[in-house]
């Protein structure tokens, strides 16, 4: 993996070396965990050979094949050179103590550490420190992106757009909870500012870094395993999380029929006493499909995600926005499933996709485009005009 002047090759370097060699019948890219226990099944696999720094930690793999740790040459390990040339330092920047298991799903990512907590009031500074065991705590937000190389924003939308810039100006790759900013207008602006400065602004709509909906995505829109869409219909019990799940239905519905939507409605219901939004029902209308959108706020139903087209359908049953497994029906009956690996909350995936970026030297999202991202907010403020 290293080149002549000692650094890390890039990752179609180091495919084209495999091939060079001769040895390799066929190179296959890992895109997600558990894909090696699928690929033993799929290819057969006899023998799975490892080096030896990873002794121990693929015996499950005994259950398809015989696992072998290859001694390796001394102090040479493309996983000792990821820890040292992809380390990269976190800090989060907060308005409560709570970090959204963001501590715990870092610690999946190689290099990747959280060190370091921001918040405007001192005392939930301090105190998402020590809960959180981090070394360092400020409220100073000038001094805290000195100490940091990514920061996580998950404050409040009204001081996003402020601390997402500021960060920004200092260099400091971000993840910000979705949306970015209150308004189009300063989306853009942050996005357009993020890679003129060659820093990397992510948007945390963590569906769009899953590889299960990637896959579903690729084998609706170039297989046509349904042919046409005709309809997709979302429902959701979110509680507090409406604007969230909201956001995740509408990413998929775009990503899989685009913008070009006719109209976009919105009805309500309230509850007698308290007087709060209890279902929410919205409608995306299309020249020739339509899309829809239920959220019960205050009752629990049966979650899916139908998608409905002229030769079949795809149901992705439960929390259908983590795309763990789908289902596909043809015309004539013929069922197919899939299934695929979804870990923690998805913090983790963002996090990975971020690291694959930084490595390849790439300063756009690969996952969600800055046109999706804008397409989401322009119909999520004009549903909430209505």
């Amino acid at each position: 993996p290293l080149s002549k002047e000692g650094e890390r090759d890039d990752l179609s370097t180091r495919m084209k070396n495999v091939k060079d060699t001769g040895f390799a019948d066929e190179i296959i890219i890992e895109e997600y965990q558990g894909q090696k226990i699928r690929d033993i099944q799929k290819y057969q696999i006899d023998v799975f050979v490892i080096g030896s720094d990873w002794y121990g930690k693929f015996e499950n793999l005994k259950k398809y094949c015989e696992v072998v740790y290859l001694e390796r040459t001394k102090n040479i390990s493309s996983t000792i050179i990821r820890e040292q040339n992809n380390s990269m330092k976190i800090g989060i920047a907060t308005d409560d103590a709570d970090d959204g298991q963001f501590v715990a799903e870092a610690q999946f990512v190689s290099g990747y550490h959280v060190q370091s907590v921001y918040s405007p009031n001192e005392r939930t500074a301090s105190e998402f420190c020590a809960k959180y065991g981090l070394a360092e705590y400020s409220s100073d937000f000038e001094k805290f992106l000195e100490g940091v190389q990514l920061v996580y924003i998950k404050t409040s939308l009204q001081s996003r757009y402020e601390l997402i810039k500021k960060a920004i100006s200092h260099g400091v790759n971000i993840i910000a909870d979705s949306p970015v900013s209150d308004t189009q207008e300063r989306m853009k602006e942050l996005f357009e500012l993020a890679r003129s400065k060659n820093v990397l602004l992510f948007e945390n709509l963590r569906t769009a870094y899953l590889r299960g909906f990637s896959q579903l995505a690729w084998m609706i829109q170039s297989n046509h395993i349904i042919g046409d869409i005709y309809h997709i219909h979302c429902t959701a019990s979110s509680g507090a999380q409406s604007r969230q799940m909201i956001s995740y239905a509408l990413y998929m519905i775009f990503k899989l029929m685009g913008y070009d939507y006719l109209s976009i409605k919105e009805e309500l219901s309230h509850g007698e006493n308290t007087g709060n939004t209890s279902y929410e029902y919205i409608t995306v209308k299309y020249p020739q499909a339509l899309a829809d959108i239920e959220i019960y706020n205050h009752s629990k139903l049966e979650e899916k995600m139908e998608i409905i087209g002229s030769s079949g359908c795809v149901v992705v049953p439960d929390d259908w926005w983590n795309t763990r497994f789908y289902k596909h029906i043809t015309n004539e009956g013929d069922l197919n499933r899939s299934s695929f690996n979804f870990e923690g909350n998805g913090l983790r995936y963002i996090l990975q996709e971020m690291s694959i970026t930084i490595r390849n030297g790439l300063y756009d999202n690969p996952r969600l485009s800055v046109e999706e991202s804008l397409a989401i907010q322009k119909a999520m403020s004009r549903r909430e005009k209505l």
